[in-house]
């Protein structure tokens, strides 16, 4: 954004002025001035996506060179990347302009370069940035750029399209550990199951990053499912985005996921979607079934025998997240005792990661695997006499 407006747009008149003069080289004129202001749009792109580093690498990308002016350009790429204050990249250009003998077509091209690139460095919003790329051009200039830029998108929907293709026969990464995998698998599951009316509801409300992110961690149904209920030009965009994104973690994607299914139940108590099926509906496809109704005899025949001081002693050795996993098929009674043989900060802690658990849920396997932990380390100091259990 150029500060001394007043020698600038003196500057731009007097060029615009001797470009009409000469008008034996009409269309020569109109091909530059196109290819300008697609390389600044193009900058534009590349800021938004990939911030101002970028510049230097997309400068190469679109062989900045080449072009009328190019290597001027490249001067104030590197003022912009380098975080130079706007005001002495505004008094450098103008120094330059003053000191070369520019024709009136490159003292035009000179100004809407440099007033692009101060622009973009004070991260005024691209549609701002577009718009004033364009207000500088005559409309021959813009029309072409509606047609090139209409062209692109149909570019952009050919190839996004066939990326998409490529991610419907993608499985769901489901996995034994971890509570991520649970909660991504929930959201899974109701993207497949809800209505078009009541997915396309709900993709209102989820924000475009939210939305790049939870698509990375879907199963190849629900991204088609996803897909058919959203736009061309939005759907060629998340395409592009995702693939800029790169890798995400899984605990990033869970993030992500439990966001979406908050705002899922939100809309589903004020009855503007229908979530589908109920909570065991749920669980089931997810490889979940709850344990609460079921006994394990055995430990729990090991506990009621002992005294409260052996249960403490049991209890010091078995780490805190394996109990929490075990308790998860424990009768109420059996919660109970293991409560009152901990310390109050210890009983509160197992009671919030029990909630935790039993909220996002655990595979059956590793609620065995917890209990076979904990029967092992119960067998274990009763061998060393350790304890003593009551038969």
């Amino acid at each position: 954004m150029v500060k001394n407006k007043e020698i600038f747009y003196k500057e731009l008149r007097n060029s615009i002025n001797r470009m009409r003069e000469q008008s034996n080289n009409t269309m020569d004129t109109i091909q530059i001035l196109t290819k300008s202001s697609v390389i600044a749009l193009h900058f534009l792109c590349y800021a938004r996506k990939e911030g101002l580093l970028f510049l230097e690498e997309a400068a190469r990308i679109e062989k900045v060179e080449e072009h009328l002016l190019g290597n001027e350009l490249l001067r104030m790429i590197d003022l912009v990347i380098n975080g130079t204050d706007p005001e002495i990249i505004e008094d450098v250009c103008m120094k330059r302009y003053y000191a070369n003998d520019y024709s009136a077509l490159e003292s035009f091209v000179f100004l809407f370069y440099m007033d692009a690139m101060l622009d973009l460095q004070a991260g005024l919003s691209p549609v701002i940035v577009e718009e004033s790329i364009k207000s500088y051009m005559p409309d021959q200039v813009v029309e072409q750029l509606k047609m090139i830029k209409k062209e692109e998108e149909k570019q952009n929907i050919i190839k996004s399209e066939d990326s998409w293709e490529k991610l419907y026969g993608r499985k769901f990464p489901f996995r034994e550990a971890g509570s991520e995998y649970y909660i991504i698998r929930i959201v899974d599951y109701c993207v497949i199951s809800m209505s078009n009316e009541d997915l396309q509801r709900l993709l209102r409300d989820v924000r475009n990053i939210y939305l790049i992110m939870l698509l990375k961690g879907l199963s190849g149904k629900a991204v088609k499912k996803i897909h058919d209920n959203i736009s061309h030009r939005l759907d060629a965009m998340l395409m592009e985005d995702m693939e800029s994104m790169g890798i995400v973690s899984s605990t990033d994607i869970a993030d992500v996921a439990g966001r979406v299914f908050q705002i899922m139940l939100k809309l589903g108590k004020e009855t503007q979607i229908k979530i589908p099926g109920g909570l065991d509906s749920i669980f089931e496809p997810c490889g979940i079934k709850e344990k609460a109704g079921q006994e394990y005899s055995l430990i729990r025949s090991c506990f009621l025998g002992m005294t409260n001081r052996d249960i403490q002693r049991v209890l010091k050795d078995i780490p805190q997240n394996t109990l929490s996993i075990a308790m998860i098929g424990w009768t109420t009674e059996l919660r109970r005792i293991i409560c009152e043989n901990l310390s109050r900060p210890a009983a509160a802690r197992i009671k919030n990661e029990l909630n935790y658990y039993e909220y996002y849920g655990c595979t059956e396997k590793q609620i065995e695997e917890a209990n076979e932990k904990v029967l092992t380390e119960i067998q274990k100091l009763e061998d060393c006499a350790e304890i003593f259990i009551w038969s």
